[in-house]
């Protein structure tokens, strides 16, 4: 997208997330499905989020608005909350007066060069479709990321707990393995963020 934000055309941001939510409903085959948003750091980028809103709540997507964070938190809340869909506005590595929009329904998956042809065709052709969504601020993200973080540790040493009396218990196996079910779960769930987040420190230490 445009480097300059002076060239930023917000109905063109308006129209892509029309075409984002056509084509969400259409794959998820639901009337409202959930679209997890959030934007970066820079100062236009919350004007550009507002603008692609717009647009996915015209075609009867309900949004989620994470606010300011960075793209993993985006892909987590999509886990965590069960969403159907996320976009995130951000122009990642690239300096300031750059903005772009990272999208996804497939969880933990942006778009791939056949989805965004199918997004391309969508948006430029306005095959727009019509619907009525509604939106909703989600609060305190970054606490219920140490929530998990602290459950994932209590787990953790109730396993212990229960290795270092299994002699003393009955059917310690099935009472072990079903907490190894829950850990797995939140380590899943933990590593995503951890992987993402030492990626973008990554890329922003290229720069």
């Amino acid at each position: 997208m445009p480097k300059n934000n002076k060239d930023i055309n917000l109905e063109g941001i308006k129209d892509l997330g029309k075409g984002f939510g056509t084509q969400i409903v259409q794959h998820t085959k639901k009337n409202n499905p959930r679209v997890i948003v959030g934007h970066d750091y820079r100062s236009y980028s919350e004007d550009i989020k507002t603008a692609l809103k717009d647009g996915l709540k015209s075609t009867g997507c309900n949004v989620e608005d994470v606010g300011l964070s960075l793209s993993p938190m985006v892909y987590f809340a999509q886990f965590n909350l069960e969403a159907d869909a996320v976009a995130m506005v951000t122009a990642s590595h690239n300096e300031n007066g750059w903005t772009g929009v990272k999208m996804g329904i497939q969880k933990g998956l942006t778009h791939a060069p056949e989805e965004m042809k199918e997004l391309k065709d969508i948006t430029l052709n306005k095959k727009f479709i019509s619907g009525k969504g509604n939106e909703k601020k989600i609060e305190n993200l970054e606490s219920t990321i140490q929530d998990l973080q602290a459950q994932q540790l209590e787990i953790s040493n109730n396993i212990i707990t229960l290795i270092q009396h299994a002699e003393t218990m009955n059917n310690v196996t099935d009472a072990s393995g079903l907490l190894a079910e829950h850990v797995t779960d939140l380590e899943n769930r933990l590593n995503i963020v951890i992987d993402w987040m030492k990626e973008e420190i990554r890329i922003r230490n290229l720069n």
